[in-house]
């Protein structure tokens, strides 16, 4: 019944009443009805919730102003983590590195690993520059990252 409303809709359309299609009294029944049901055809939560695997920074956020001993931290999710590293770059240079992380076991059968990253940053280097922070990390074969810019308080050097 809602593809016949559409098409009927559609067809209306493409006649001569384009802006009566869905304002007039007999038609706002079926506005509503197509309304409630794309909200019913959307699933809920989907955007909120992160898809495996995945890598995100945590701290500092996207825009973020920073100054002296940085605290960077990230954390991953997914299955056969390895190789976790950070690269930051600004407008003068750049450095990238491993890192250490802590990693979880696998639980209950489940392959499902999470890894948890922490680096402080000391941003003398990068003082009065625009720094993008990439975290990186390894799940099997499949390369994720996740990336921030920051501003880095201070004057050049």
């Amino acid at each position: 019944m809602i593809i016949r409303l559409l098409a009927n809709n559609f067809a209306t359309f493409k006649g001569k009443n384009h802006g009566k299609l869905l304002m007039n009294k007999g038609n706002l029944g079926i506005a509503a009805l197509l309304v409630a049901a794309l909200l019913l055809s959307t699933p809920l939560g989907a955007a909120s919730e992160n898809v495996l695997p995945y890598v995100e920074i945590n701290q500092p956020m996207d825009g973020q102003t920073v100054e002296g001993i940085t605290t960077i931290t990230f954390r991953a999710e997914g299955q056969k983590l390895h190789d976790p590293s950070l690269s930051i770059s600004g407008e003068t240079g750049g450095i990238a590195f491993p890192l250490n992380c802590t990693v979880s076991e696998p639980v209950d059968g489940d392959e499902t690993q999470k890894m948890y990253c922490q680096y402080d940053w000391n941003t003398k280097d990068f003082d009065g520059e625009k720094a993008t922070i990439i975290a990186t990390v390894f799940s099997g074969e499949k390369v994720l990252n996740d990336k921030v810019g920051v501003y880095v308080s201070g004057e050049r050097t």
